[in-house]
């Protein structure tokens, strides 16, 4: 994979690949597309493709093609849809033992314009679909590399390691990502979506008995807004700073996780990242051994995260 270089508020390397005069962190960083925020037509042209599970067939359909960027963008399949991921959906693929290569050959197949290598994002099942979830794992990973779609890599959700062993899925994966960024979110009060005590605390926890290389740390370019009453939603770091703008706000940064927050005239609180949020959670990565970073939701991040070429105006 190319390697780029995310530096102390600077951009990451861009067409003319030159190299930052100061010395910064060097990790491979993998672009893929968020099911929460991107579709076809997001505003960036750097992510890697979609693969979804319809919920009306039980089928995996491409849902966003691969951008054309020279960089590393990485397939995602996903049992997200609509608003929420469908665990269920996916527990009626695992039940058929008859069913699973096919299918598994099938989101290969849907994935061949999404991207390099291929990662499995089916979040929310539980520890008891273990036994049934590793045979499609084995049969997926097997698919990928018939197909040669790697690296082959499953996300799972931080602090979760019941219902997503690190040591049993590195049986089948070339590669765990380890998604940060849900700490605080829909459902929790307001605060960093990552926090810097958490990530190095969940990377050590699963590099036991596996080693950091095998791991990688996924990191949303994207925040949440809180209305007053509670309630929360996705917001990109444009859509924040265009709200500020017109009430004449301004961010401050949260000196602990390094995100920006800001507090809006009818209460609402947001918390999004920037690219210093970014740089000072990936030094954390790193300081644990990880040096694969995964960046997802692209639309609307902030533009010195991006290559000028990957962003449309």
């Amino acid at each position: 994979m190319r390697r780029l270089l995310i530096a102390l508020g600077l951009t990451a390397l861009g067409a003319c690949g030159k190299v930052p005069s100061v010395p910064v962190p060097e990790a491979t960083i993998w672009f893929i597309a968020s099911p929460l925020l991107d579709d076809d037509t997001s505003g960036s042209d750097l992510k890697g493709g979609l693969v979804k599970l319809d919920t009306g067939t039980i089928r995996p359909v491409l849902a966003i093609r691969s951008s054309a960027q020279p960089l590393s963008t990485i397939a995602t399949f996903t049992t997200y849809q609509g608003t929420r991921y469908h665990p269920d959906m996916m527990r009626a693929v695992i039940s058929d033992s008859a069913v699973i290569q096919p299918f598994a050959r099938a989101v290969i197949t849907a994935s061949m314009t999404a991207g390099k290598g291929l990662l499995l994002d089916a979040q929310e099942m539980g520890a008891s679909d273990f036994g049934k979830f590793f045979p499609f794992l084995r049969a997926l990973a097997s698919a990928a590399r018939d197909r040669g779609r790697t690296p082959f890599g499953v996300i799972v959700p931080a602090g979760d390691t019941l219902a997503y062993p690190t040591v049993q899925i590195a049986r089948a994966a070339d590669v765990i990502v380890v998604r940060f960024g849900m700490e605080h979110r829909p459902g929790t009060p307001a605060g960093p979506p990552a926090t810097h005590d958490f990530v190095r605390r969940e990377l050590g926890i699963r590099s036991n008995g596996l080693g950091a290389s095998r791991l990688a740390a996924e990191f949303p370019l994207y925040g949440y807004i809180w209305k007053a009453d509670g309630t929360a939603r996705v917001i990109t770091y444009r859509e924040a700073s265009n709200q500020l703008l017109q009430e004449a706000g301004a961010f401050r940064r949260d000196e602990a996780s390094r995100y920006l927050m800001a507090t809006l005239r009818d209460g609402s609180t947001i918390w999004v990242p920037d690219a210093e949020t970014i740089r000072s959670l990936i030094e954390v990565a790193q300081s644990r051994g990880v040096n694969t970073i995964a960046l997802s939701g692209t639309t609307g991040a902030d533009p010195s995260l991006l290559p000028r070429a990957a962003i449309r105006r």
